[in-house]
């Protein structure tokens, strides 16, 4: 069953389980900035299933959504740490491949 993402916060999720990697890319550069992991990543607990959760921490702002030109386009979106107490700290701009059908939703 094929699902449609209805906004760009929607569409980076759903090609985040794909893209893992990038999520990591993501953790790793909060993790660099001394901030915890913006993506709870939980794999299948069986190893014959391609089955990933990814959710994305509250004391996270996703932003700055764009496309980028090219082949695959991808989608552009900003990272910042906004903890409940305490001052936002910005950890970066990151991008994920996306499909062309998908570049209306943005």
């Amino acid at each position: 069953m094929a699902t449609t993402a209805s906004s760009p916060l929607d569409l980076l999720m759903a090609r985040l389980v794909k893209y893992q990697e990038i999520a990591d890319q993501v953790n790793q550069a909060c993790a660099e900035k001394g901030c915890p992991p913006a993506f709870d990543i939980q794999l299948s607990p069986n190893n014959e299933s391609n089955d990933i959760r990814i959710r994305a921490s509250e004391d996270y702002r996703f932003e700055g959504f764009g496309s980028v030109f090219g082949f695959p386009p991808k989608l552009s979106f900003w990272v910042h740490h906004v903890p409940k107490t305490g001052d936002q700290v910005e950890i970066g701009r990151f991008l994920v491949p996306i499909n062309f059908g998908d570049l209306a939703q943005i």
